[in-house]
């Protein structure tokens, strides 16, 4: 090749390299200044939201009932799709000092009156219906102590369960499959928001928007299932939950429970509208989910992703023990997973848990409605205890009522004391009166028990 072709074509190949590198540079630094733009927004929503003494402080969201101003945060860019549906409410969103809120005075009755928590507030407009299927009466009775009152209604239905405390229902039908006692769970649920709807003509606890169907076992988090759906509309059809594949067709685990708008629900009760529909739609036990998915997929619903913005889950199957620390990731859950979960595990906003066992379902609840941490120094937080007497006097009421004396005016706390000691023995003295005899009692049962050992040894050397 001559020496000008060659040059010419070195020359050809580092312009287009050179425009390469510079045309690669620009679209990075678009893509840096675009972040940064939506950054700035973000920042100042949370400015707009956050008062200017909030710094370090733990805040519960309010809800106020009023028009948000011209100049609020309707004229902040939000990604969040709830923060959009929460701007077309007519509420605002503020913020109070948690410790106020908790341990301090009462707001004021004017206050009260435009305030709402968020969570109350969302409970009274979006109406979640929890179902349980009952396995251990136990685990019943620790969702009803727990997290059941924070359902808008509660249903509990299983194959072959009762209790005089907690209302399962049980259908008078011989069940052949898991899938029938969904089916007709399904068909007991529509039936009473229809009637209801009949008979009074307003919605009450019978009405149906979002049903979430869950095992005995499971820790349900109903503030953030309301926080999921809330943008979503009910008459729409969606299912929630853990999706998987198996052989082809999505559906969502039961063992992370999954939920039905209420047009989805209405399909299915309406396509397995009799008995007879509900026993031939399934014919094997633990495997509802799947069929419900397949009944589902054929009416062209299928499962929503409910990952956050991290890919994080909301719907988990595990306990947070097994999500948290070790677990092998081997299984149908993670490696069939409709829609894979990121490198952690659980979102803030998740939904639910598997909790086992009775016990660890109190120690969820505590651990997540009751515990408040205080990352700063309270004021409200640290007052004592509430009490009737006052220390100084609590020993003049222990005379009174242990040793039956009344005069009280010429007793000092030393004399108190000497009137104690004559009436109870000090701790050293009381051990020494009461085991006094016990080495003798020891070295009596030693003795005992090495002639016994002599004498199964001397029987054995016999035989």
């Amino acid at each position: 090749m001559p020496l000008i072709e060659m040059l010419i074509l070195i020359k050809t190949k580092a312009v287009f390299l050179f425009g390469f590198i510079i045309g690669g540079v620009l679209a990075l630094l678009l893509m840096l200044a675009e972040d940064l733009i939506t950054d700035e927004a973000a920042c100042s929503a949370k400015a707009i939201k956050l008062p200017s003494d909030t710094k370090n402080e733990n805040y519960e969201g309010y809800i106020t009932l009023e028009k948000q101003e011209k100049n609020d945060l309707s004229k902040v860019i939000q990604k969040s799709t709830y923060q959009k549906w929460l701007q077309l409410q007519n509420v605002k969103l503020s913020r109070v000092n948690m410790d106020e809120l908790v341990y301090g005075k009462k707001l004021s009755a004017v206050t009260t009156k435009s305030l709402l928590l968020e969570a109350d507030w969302l409970k009274s407009r979006i109406h979640i219906t929890c179902a349980i299927f009952v396995n251990k009466i136990k685990l019943a009775r620790s969702i009803r102590d727990t997290w059941a009152p924070h359902c808008n209604n509660i249903y509990y239905f299983a194959a072959d369960r009762q209790d005089q405390d907690i209302p399962v229902i049980n259908f008078d039908i011989k069940l052949t499959s898991s899938w029938q006692l969904l089916c007709e769970s399904i068909r007991h649920i529509w039936k009473k928001s229809l009637n209801n709807s009949k008979l009074t003509g307003t919605d009450t606890n019978n009405r149906i928007e979002w049903v979430i169907f869950v095992k005995d076992d499971t820790m349900v988090i109903p503030e953030n299932l309301r926080y999921l759906v809330a943008s979503m509309d009910f008459e729409n059809s969606y299912y929630l939950g853990h999706p998987v594949t198996l052989w082809g067709q999505a559906y969502n685990v039961a063992q992370a429970g999954y939920v039905l708008s209420k047009r989805a629900l209405a399909k299915i009760a309406t396509n397995f509208n009799t008995r007879d529909k509900c026993a031939t739609g399934g014919k094997y036990w633990k495997q509802e989910d799947y069929y419900l998915g397949k009944h589902l997929g054929s009416m062209g619903i299928t499962p929503s992703d409910t990952r956050d913005k991290n890919l994080s889950g909301t719907f988990h199957g595990y306990s947070l023990q097994i999500l948290l620390w070790g677990v092998a990731k081997s299984g149908r859950y993670w490696t069939h997973a409709l829609y894979p979960i990121g490198p952690s595990c659980c979102s803030s906003k998740s939904i639910t848990f598997s909790a086992g066992e009775a016990d660890k379902m109190y120690n969820l609840y505590y651990l997540i409605y009751r515990l408040n941490i205080y990352l700063v120094d309270r004021t409200f937080g640290h007052y004592s205890a509430p009490t009737e007497i006052p220390d100084p006097e609590m020993w003049k009421v222990i005379l009174k009522e242990e040793f039956n004396i009344t005069n009280l005016s010429d007793i000092s706390s030393q004399r108190y004391y000497d009137i104690w000691r004559d009436r109870y023995s000090e701790p050293e003295k009381f051990i020494r009166n009461t085991y006094k005899n016990m080495p003798d009692v020891l070295s009596s049962l030693l003795t005992a028990y090495e002639a016994e050992r002599k004498l199964e040894k001397a029987n054995s050397s016999l035989s």
